[in-house]
């Protein structure tokens, strides 16, 4: 483990300078650890304010050849690709590259719990956060959702933390031993990152290497550990009966359907306040990755029965004349679309489209034949959308702008109908961010339904 007192006597370059960028150079700074700065972005205004907060660190603007083979520490943004030519060069060079993780992993006296998953990740580290506040657990939710994770690891007021993954994250963790870790599913994602599926598979399993329990998803294997001399044990939840006593799913008594651990039934599935038998998934993992954090089973059943859901993530927006409309611009990814479509249970008129990022859509054609009385498309990639829906058969749009989405989407549907706008695709192309998007759409629907 790389203590952040023994870089003080390296050379230590920050690559990277977004949200976690500018928190770990906060983080060395409080411990008197010298560093310079580097990002392609940076210019203008921002730079002056770097200048300001960090005058002792050097500023580069160019990731060229052996621009950082002269460190000794590269600590480096999920944002920025290990495969950045810069960085295997560094590499190559004997280069130490790490991420914020690791300094956390470093640092960290409190019980840790670590999610990562193509889909429902914030939400169930938001799901163990209310279940922490119901037992009066001052729980710091952290890293891809919340707070950096550098933010509040010298806070003695946090009791335990839960920390968010993402797969770029874990492209340079390597020493972070958790309470309990978990996979939630692995749909195909970042494509345009990583060479194969496989390789996105692979930064998802790093997350197992140090965890003390495994929590794993029964329907998908590539969430099943398959990292070789762990010591970790495996358990296993599901959307259906637990297969064994250790497992966690739904069981079934005198008609009432319950989140169950064996034999155990935990709280009855019509108590969850958020929709789709996905955010069921969700709560089960929330369950298993809480009890390793010792909450009683008494919290989880309230801070479950509490939990509203995450704005972008399934969020119900309106319901007039008989039609629902959903905000899911959090489903950036095929899979995410699919659950909710999926989880709808009524006739969908679907608003999709974005920036693909090399996915493949056709696994959306079966269940928009099913389900989808009308898609309309927007945005970068919204041609190679229709023709992976090709096969589905149904009428299919194209517009400019979600104002136009909206007002057409309203003009399409009936009552008892959803409107949901679950992109499949990234904002980049037309929004700063998924947040951006979802505002964008929430205002359109609110103007709509006036």
């Amino acid at each position: 483990m790389m203590l952040v007192h023994t870089l003080r006597n390296k050379s230590v370059l920050i690559v990277g300078l977004g949200k976690t960028g500018l928190s770990a150079a906060r983080y060395l700074a409080r411990h008197g650890v010298g560093f310079d700065l580097a990002d392609e972005r940076v210019q203008g205004g921002t730079l002056s304010a770097l200048e300001i907060e960090f005058p002792d660190a050097a500023v580069t603007t160019a990731f060229l050849g052996d621009a950082f083979s002269n460190y000794d520490v590269l600590i480096v943004s999920p944002g920025i690709a290990i495969a950045h030519p810069a960085l295997q060069q560094a590499l190559a060079n004997d280069v130490a590259v790490i991420g914020d993780i690791d300094l956390f992993a470093a640092a960290v006296t409190r019980p840790v719990v670590a999610v990562t998953g193509s889909n429902g990740k914030s939400t169930v580290v938001a799901m163990i956060g209310a279940m922490a506040q119901a037992a009066n657990r001052n729980a710091c939710l952290c890293g891809n959702f919340g707070l950096p994770v550098l933010d509040k690891v010298d806070d003695a007021s946090v009791d335990c933390f839960v920390v968010e993954l993402s797969s770029f994250q874990l492209e340079t963790m390597s020493t972070l031993h958790v309470h309990a870790a978990s996979v939630l599913n692995v749909s195909e994602d970042h494509q345009d990152r990583y060479p194969t599926f496989s390789d996105y598979v692979d930064a998802k399993q790093k997350i197992y290497a140090n965890a003390v329990c495994r929590v794993a998803n029964r329907k998908d294997e590539n969430t099943w550990p398959r990292l070789e001399g762990g010591s970790g044990n495996t358990v296993y939840f599901s959307d259906d009966a637990p297969a064994s006593a250790d497992d966690y799913g739904i069981s079934e008594q005198a008609g009432v359907r319950y989140l169950a651990h064996g034999n155990e039934q935990i709280v009855p599935v019509e108590d969850l306040v958020v929709p789709g038998l996905h955010n069921v998934s969700n709560a089960l993992a929330a369950i298993a990755l809480a009890q390793a954090l010792e909450i009683p089973v008494a919290a989880m059943v309230a801070g479950l029965s509490r939990f509203t859901g995450l704005p972008h993530r399934m969020q119900l927006v309106a319901e007039k004349n008989g039609m629902r409309w959903f905000n899911d611009s959090k489903g950036t990814n095929v899979g995410a679309t699919v659950e909710a479509i999926s989880g709808m249970g009524a006739p969908v008129v679907l608003i999709a489209g974005g920036v693909g990022k090399a996915a493949d859509f056709s696994p959306l054609a079966a269940v928009v034949a099913e389900s989808v009385k009308a898609v309309i498309l927007l945005g970068r990639d919204a041609t190679q959308i229709a023709a992976a829906l090709e096969s589905a058969q149904t009428p299919i749009s194209f517009v400019e702008s979600l104002h136009d989405a909206v007002t057409q989407a309203a003009t399409v549907a009936v009552p008892g109908d959803v409107i949901l706008f679950s992109p499949a695709c990234a904002s980049f192309d037309m929004f700063r961010n998924f947040e951006e998007r979802g505002d964008a759409f929430v205002r359109e629907v609110l103007q709509e339904v006036a």
